[in-house]
């Protein structure tokens, strides 16, 4: 099954829609279990501490409840979160970098 369309056919951009509407937490969870594989294969890639992968689940997923209105056009949600997970995965490199160097 692609991310973008649940079992029962609801696509992305109607989860969306039914979180930012009426905040519908069954909606972001959906959005969640469809999403989260890709957020952590980000933070594989990026060879993150479990730790550092865990903040960056989190911090992405809380940008989508913070700024789920913001995103437009079908097939969107997934490349958004794509974009805040590698930013979030650089970051905590960044302060993993320089923890490191300042120990």
């Amino acid at each position: 099954r692609r991310p973008g369309a649940a079992s029962n056919g609801e696509e992305d951009s109607a989860l969306l829609g039914r979180y930012v509407r009426g905040g519908d937490c069954e909606a972001f969870e959906e959005l969640v279990r469809r999403y989260a594989p890709m957020v952590t294969g980000v933070c594989g890639r990026s060879r993150l501490q479990p730790h550092d992968a865990e903040d960056v689940l989190q911090a992405t997923f809380l940008a989508l409840a913070r700024k789920a209105g913001t995103i437009r056009g079908e097939g969107r949600v997934g490349a958004w979160l794509y974009r805040v997970a590698c930013r979030a995965a650089g970051a905590a490199r960044g302060r993993a970098a320089g923890a490191a160097a300042g120990a």
